[in-house]
């Protein structure tokens, strides 16, 4: 996957990006943006070289996309619907079994949350700057 960002800060072998938050994004979280103004401030590894105020293309790898919008989906279903069934065995309650199946979705939540704080801080889904589509016109050549 792939986005078309603006370069708004550059340090060292990192760029700090400014890009339209698109809909496969889904506020998943995962890849470690702010969001202001359906905009996500982000951090890439700047492999293209590029300098502030130049538009540039970050890329993400695609099934890692796929993998955290599914865990994000499927695990709170997931235990929902594992909780409802556990506690359904258990007693012949509707209501008990209900609330089974939210705390099982809040459990699956919570889990999401939890994973998504750790999959940011992995190297494997930062973003990195593959390539310059168009320098700032006031950027200084050396």
């Amino acid at each position: 996957m792939h986005e078309i960002a603006t370069v708004i800060e550059t340090d060292d072998e990192w760029a700090t990006f400014r890009v339209q938050r698109s809909l496969a994004c889904l506020g998943c979280d995962a890849c470690g943006y702010s969001y202001a103004n359906h905009m996500m401030v982000g951090r890439a590894r700047n492999v293209a070289g590029a300098a502030v105020g130049d538009c540039v293309r970050i890329d993400v790898p695609t099934r890692h996309v796929l993998a955290v919008g599914s865990m994000v989906y499927l695990l709170p279903l997931a235990l929902m619907v594992g909780g409802y069934a556990a506690v359904s065995l258990l007693t012949q309650r509707s209501a008990l079994a209900a609330f089974g199946g939210v705390v099982g979705f809040v459990s699956g939540m919570l889990a999401v949350k939890a994973l998504g704080g750790r999959l940011s801080r992995s190297e494997e889904f930062k973003p990195v700057v593959r390539a310059i589509i168009r320098q700032n016109p006031d950027r200084e050549v050396t």
